[in-house]
Order: C-alpha cells, then sequence, then structure tokens
C-alpha cells in the first residue's frame, strides 16, 4: 500500500510538472520541493530533503525509479510491514538529501544543481537487502547474493555517471543499511 501511493505520487507530480504547469521543468521542480541546498541553508527549507525524492522531470529517469521502487518496495513492504518499512522508505529518503547536503560543505558545485528523484530510496532498498543479508544471514544472505550483481553494476553506474547524484545514492544506501542495523540491534526484526 505505500509503496504504491509512494508510485502514484511521483507520476502524479511528472504528469504535474509535464504536461499540466505552465513553467519549465526546473523552475516547477523548484517550486515543489526539489532539493537545492541554498535553499536550505538560507532559508531554513529542510522539506526539501523529503519532497525532492518525489520530483521527476524526466520519463526516463521517472520509469527507472518507479520500476526498481516497485518491485523492491513490495518485497520490503510485505517483509517489514507497513510501519518499519515506513521508517525504512523515511530514513533512506531522508540520509539520501543530508548527505547531498552534507557534500554542499566541502564542494560548492553541489549549490550550483538541484537533486530530484526517488533513487536514494532504491539505494536504500539496497543497502537494507545489504544489512538483512548480513546480520539475519539464511534466506536473507541467499537474497542478498542474488542481487549482489544488480548492486555493484548500479554502484559502478553512480560512480562512472556525471549526471548523477553519487552523494544521493550513497546516501541512501547507507540509510538503508543503518535502518536494518538498527531494527536487528533493537530486535524489530
Amino acid at each position: 500500500m505505500i509503496t504504491n501511493v509512494f508510485i502514484l505520487i511521483c507520476i502524479g507530480v511528472f504528469i504535474y510538472i509535464n504536461y499540466i504547469s505552465k513553467d519549465n521543468k526546473t523552475s516547477e521542480a523548484m517550486r515543489l520541493g526539489a532539493l537545492y541546498t541554498p535553499y536550505v541553508k538560507n532559508r531554513g527549507e529542510y522539506w526539501r530533503f523529503v519532497t525532492s525524492a518525489f520530483i521527476h522531470t524526466e520519463f526516463l529517469h521517472l520509469f527507472m525509479n518507479v520500476y526498481c521502487i516497485y518491485y523492491l518496495g513490495h518485497m520490503f513492504e510485505s517483509m517489514l510491514g507497513s510501519v518499519r518499512y515506513l521508517i525504512l522508505v523515511f530514513v533512506s529518503i531522508v540520509m539520501s538529501s543530508l548527505s547531498t547536503y552534507y557534500l554542499s560543505f566541502r564542494d560548492s558545485s553541489v549549490d550550483n544543481s538541484i537533486t530530484i528523484g526517488a533513487s536514494g530510496l532504491f539505494y536504500g532498498f539496497l543497502g537494507a537487502m545489504i544489512g538483512l543479508g548480513l546480520f539475519k544471514g539464511g534466506v536473507f544472505l541467499s537474497l542478498l547474493r542474488s542481487y549482489m550483481v544488480c548492486i555493484v553494476i548500479n554502484l559502478m553506474f553512480t560512480l562512472m555517471n556525471s549526471h548523477i547524484s553519487k552523494s544521493g545514492h550513497i546516501g541512501g544506501l547507507i540509510g538503508g543499511y543503518l535502518t536494518m542495523y538498527l531494527m536487528y540491534l533493537l530486535k524489530f526484526i
């Protein structure tokens, strides 16, 4: 249910930006909540840490994120239950944005770009898969092994593509991993 709602919001925002709004895509993405670090630093618009995950301006970007989130999201949602799944989603999204925000203090070029999309969540799912495989073992380790090639390919693609938010992807991965680690320590999984 949560996965479907997340996907529907992403699709709705995409349709609005591309087919309803009279503004250009970038301006509309900014207005709707794209992560733009100067607005967070100077205006305190921390809500952009979450809203940026719902914004996609290009069809291929939306399709790839929705496709990955649909399959992995439903798996994690049924495995974890609604509350723990929602925690995983929230932490992955926020960690993705926080890592980009943190990088902006070290690399001023980050301040000159906007960050949008749900790929931080997808990477959060990959991080959660790594965490479950390492901490719980058994069937989760088998699942991790079956997805290992996918994880490596996605990490390589992230590192080699200059148009991708490396900090956002790695932040999401770490967020998903840490969420599973904390849930494991607290015996929630």
